[in-house]
Parts: C-alpha cells; sequence; structure tokens
C-alpha cells in the first residue's frame, strides 16, 4: 500500500474515531470491538500516531509521563496501547517510542511485560531506557509468579484454582492475552539492571489485579 494511500486511510479512520460517540459503543459493543481492534486500522492507527509524536516531541515538548499498555485504563498520563481503544491517546508499540533521548519523566505499565516474551522485554526496557531522562521512573506491576504458584499449590477451592491459573497462563480471550514468562522480583531487577536501570525495589501493588492475585509492584530508575 502506497504512503499516499496510507495517509488517506489515517484520516479517515480518525474522523471515524472521533465521530463515534459512547452510547454507540453501549449498543453495537461488538461490532465496535472489532472495529478498535482492527489488525490492519491499528497498523495504520501506529503509523500515524509515530508520526504524530514524533513531529510533537521535536517542535513543542513530549509528554512527560507515558502509561504503556493503558488497555481500557484512562490516565492523566499520556495512554498509550498497541491497539485503539477508549482509553488511548495513541496506538503505539512500546518498544518502538517515537521520542527523543532522555525526554520522558516518567514510565508506568500494568499488567503488560508479563504478555511479551523475554527477547522482546528485554528490547522494550533498552527502549525505555532510552527514551527516560537519567533518574526518570519506571513503575511496572505484575504477576508475583512465585506466590501465585504457591498459593496455587496450596488451595483446593477449583473457583480460587481458576482465578491463579489466569495470573500463570493468562486470560487467552484473544492472541495478545497469554503469559510468556514467570517473573519474580529477583529475575526481573536482574533483566532491569542490564537494560541499565538502577535503584530497584519491589512496592505494594496498587493495581486493581493485586485484588485477585499476587501482585508485585517494581520501581526503578534509569541511569
Amino acid at each position: 500500500m502506497s504512503g499516499n494511500r496510507i495517509d488517506k486511510l489515517a484520516a479517515a479512520i480518525e474522523r471515524v474515531d472521533r465521530v463515534i460517540p459512547g452510547p454507540v459503543y453501549t449498543v453495537t459493543r461488538q461490532l465496535y470491538q472489532r472495529y478498535l481492534e482492527n489488525s490492519l486500522l491499528n497498523a495504520v492507527r501506529r503509523r500515524r500516531d509515530y508520526g504524530r509524536l514524533w513531529v510533537r516531541s521535536r517542535v513543542g515538548e513530549p509528554p512527560a509521563e507515558l502509561h504503556l499498555g493503558c488497555g481500557r485504563e484512562q490516565t492523566d498520563m499520556c495512554d498509550i496501547d498497541v491497539i485503539k481503544t477508549l482509553a488511548t491517546d495513541y496506538v503505539l508499540d512500546a518498544r518502538h517510542l517515537p521520542f527523543p533521548d532522555d525526554s520522558v519523566e516518567r514510565i508506568e505499565s500494568y499488567h503488560m511485560v508479563e504478555h511479551l516474551p523475554k527477547d522482546a522485554l528485554r528490547q522494550m526496557l533498552v527502549e525505555w531506557n532510552r527514551v527516560l531522562q537519567p533518574g526518570g521512573q519506571l513503575v511496572m506491576e505484575l504477576p508475583a509468579f512465585d506466590d501465585v504458584v504457591a498459593e496455587y499449590l496450596d488451595t483446593d477451592d477449583p473457583e480460587r484454582t481458576e482465578t491463579l491459573l489466569r495470573y500463570v497462563f493468562g486470560s487467552q480471550r484473544f492472541d495478545s492475552d497469554f503469559h510468556y514468562w514467570g517473573w519474580n522480583k529477583k529475575r526481573l531487577s536482574g533483566l532491569l539492571e542490564n537494560c541499565g536501570f538502577a535503584n530497584i525495589s519491589q512496592e505494594p501493588a496498587t493495581d486493581n489485579h493485586a485484588e485477585e492475585a499476587p501482585c508485585m509492584r517494581i520501581e526503578s530508575m534509569s541511569t
């Protein structure tokens, strides 16, 4: 597909994204969800939004705080996901960000990193360290694998077992809804250090996933 045709398609998609109101989503949720999650449309959205933010970051100011892998969770930060949702400000691949080096103050990510293969996560953390300012903060929350498995082995409740299994293998509702690896603080800290992060600590998880299963909050600093 030529660049001109992609630009025209991107403009058309943007018009529809803006026009469709919330009540239409409520009435035609399934159709609208397919529209948001369509792989071709999201590929165009990613190209469009990468260009937008590249320009914004060089003629103005890049966003100071990023919420990566936002899903349907809207925040006061710049909400970014690889697919379009009702919460996203921009559709981007978090492994390839359009921001200059040392330009972002803070990155937060909740229950996204477990959905990536180890090599892809390493690539992503290197990219996040690139865009973060020296001393910039990285906050990640994810399942506490060791604690989830320990509780799983200790329970005979079938309903609780099903919940805990989702935090090991993912809910598997769609193609990317799988967990690729089991992280604990030691393993994740080693990876973070190899990717240029320091001052790594584990804090109590704050995301609502912590109400369902053991989770951990890992905070670190870019160097």
